[in-house]
C-alpha cells in the first residue's frame, strides 16, 4: 500500500466532499440527524469548499492518495482566530493556525495515515512561521480526544462548535511548535 500525501488541487474538490460525506459523520455524536450533517457537509465541506480551501494562500490543504484515491486529508486555516474563546486563549494569534481539519477513510485508521497528515500540517505551520497550534475537538470523540493527546494537543478550554443547527461540546486544544 503506497500512499502519498500531496497538496490538494481545485481538481479534487469532488473527492474531498464525498470523503468528507463519509469521515464527518463519524466524527459526531449519536443525536446529530443526517439532516443536520447535510447542511453542515453543504456549508463547510462542500465541492465548492474544497476548492475554495485548495486555491487560496489562507488553507494548507494536503491529501493522502492511494493509487488515484483520497483516502484523508489535513487542513491547515491560517487566518486569525476570531472566536473569542480561541483568542483568550491564544497569546499571540498572529503566531497561530488552526488545524481545521484531519480525516482518514473508516479502513483506514490505524495505519498511519492521521500521523502522516498530521506531520505535513504542522511542518506547513513551521515553515510560515507559526508557534502554536490549535484545534477543537468534540468532547465526546474518544478516538480523536486520545489522538491529539498523544500528538501533544493540550485541552485549554471548552468551546462550542455548531453542526446545522447543533451546538455540540468541544474541547480547545493547543499544541506549542517552537519554544
Amino acid at each position: 500500500m503506497e500512499i502519498q500525501l500531496r497538496l490538494a488541487t481545485a481538481d479534487d474538490a469532488q473527492a474531498l466532499a464525498t470523503l468528507a460525506a463519509l469521515t464527518f459523520p463519524l466524527a459526531c455524536p449519536s443525536y446529530h440527524t443526517p439532516e443536520n450533517i447535510a447542511r453542515h457537509l453543504e456549508r463547510v465541506l462542500s465541492p465548492e469548499r474544497f476548492s475554495e480551501y485548495a486555491t487560496s494562500d489562507d488553507y494548507h490543504l494536503t491529501l493522502a492518495d492511494m493509487a488515484g484515491s483520497i483516502i484523508g486529508y489535513g487542513m491547515v486555516d491560517y487566518r486569525e482566530a476570531t472566536d473569542p474563546i480561541v483568542r483568550e486563549h491564544l497569546s499571540d494569534l498572529a503566531r497561530a493556525a488552526e488545524l481545521s481539519k484531519l480525516y482518514v477513510h473508516p479502513e483506514f485508521h490505524g495505519v498511519g495515515i492521521s500521523h502522516g497528515l498530521l506531520d505535513q500540517a504542522l511542518g506547513a505551520m513551521g515553515e510560515r512561521g507559526m508557534e502554536t497550534a490549535w484545534l477543537t475537538v468534540n468532547q465526546l470523540n474518544a478516538r480523536a480526544n486520545a489522538f491529539y493527546e498523544k500528538s501533544g494537543f493540550a485541552i485549554v478550554a471548552d468551546k462550542i462548535y455548531r453542526v446545522g443547527d447543533v451546538i455540540d461540546d468541544d474541547y480547545l486544544r493547543v499544541r506549542r511548535l517552537a519554544d
